[in-house]
């Protein structure tokens, strides 16, 4: 056993290393990752904004602060402009299904009936033994949409309590590329020394 421990030293020293890692890398992505994921995401946006608030700071003469919040402005009205033109969208096509629900279900009714005759043909060429497993199976594949109609209403129930916790992400991911940016230099002194 000696003898393999020292032959293997090396492969075994890596294969704890990478152990290690596997499981801090699980600990920080299940616990810590979404207490750090707004810093991260402000940091990210900081790195966009720095190009822009050196050359306002550099060829305007504006103070840092400003134009960081400028920045901060620019993208929050981009953003804003975008969710704005979605929902326009979204509103005008939910008016245009409501107006057309009636066609659409008198469309899905021909074309649940087409389907219906359709399966009753083939069943009439299967032998008679065989049609009772195959009608329960059929019917067992058409009591499944409804139960697949409610998961996407509660998934998307779900997605409606998600909001305030995703406003709450952008917020402190806005205000940390705020700090991120008009505070690079220091950020960077800080950590050349440390």
């Amino acid at each position: 056993m000696k003898e393999f421990l020292k032959q293997n030293k090396l492969l075994l020293k890596h294969t704890i290393i990478l152990f290690v890692t596997i499981f801090f890398t699980y600990i920080f992505f299940q616990y810590l990752f979404r207490f750090i994921a707004p810093f991260f995401i402000g940091w990210l946006l900081s790195l966009l904004f720095v190009p822009f608030v050196n050359f306002l700071e550099k060829k305007i003469k504006l103070p840092r602060w400003i134009g960081s919040f400028i920045a901060i402005l620019l993208l929050i009205g981009f953003f804003v402009s975008i969710v704005l033109g979605l929902w326009k969208k979204l509103y005008t096509e939910a008016q245009l299904f409501y107006k057309n629900l009636p066609f659409y279900i008198n469309d899905l009714q021909s074309s649940m009936q087409k389907i219906s005759h359709s399966v009753d043909d083939v069943m009439a060429h299967f032998p008679v033994d065989l049609r009772p497993y195959l009608d329960s199976s059929f019917n067992a594949l058409l009591g499944v949409l409804p139960s697949l109609i409610q998961s996407g209403g509660s998934q998307s129930f779900n997605l409606l309590k998600a909001i305030p916790n995703i406003i709450m992400i952008i917020i402190v991911a806005l205000i940390s590329a705020y700090f991120f940016t008009k505070d690079k230099a220091l950020i960077s002194a800080f950590s050349h020394k440390h």
